[in-house]
């Protein structure tokens, strides 16, 4: 995901930080894809992570899609990222497909859950 379209993200308010101590330690972007929300990525920092940070920035996305009529989020990860797979299942998603080198030529995991 280049800059270009990071800065797309957060000009149209598809961007949550989490501030801890006056530092972004946590953030997350999506964008919107037909009716769904495309989680496109999500970041803490490994000190907080297991904090419900990621959870309680997921949760703020959702209801601002709900409030959007979205119905649904789409999200892929890193098949090796095994942080990500258990944050997905963990918070509802289920595992729906797969991409063959998708980012950095890895394969990836898609997950799909309702809102």
């Amino acid at each position: 995901m280049g800059k270009k379209h990071i800065k797309k993200c957060i000009k149209e308010n598809h961007g949550l930080v989490a501030i801890i101590d006056n530092k972004v330690n946590a953030f997350l972007i999506w964008d919107q894809l037909w009716n769904k929300i495309h989680l496109q990525d999500i970041h803490v920092e490994k000190r907080y992570q297991r904090k419900m940070i990621g959870k309680r920035l997921l949760e703020k996305m959702i209801k601002i899609g709900k409030k959007e009529g979205l119905k649904g989020i789409i999200s892929d990860c890193d098949i090796k990222n095994k942080v990500s797979i258990l944050f997905h299942i963990k918070n509802k998603f289920k595992k729906c497909g797969y991409i063959k080198k998708n980012w950095d030529n890895e394969d990836s995991f898609v997950f799909s859950r309702k809102i």
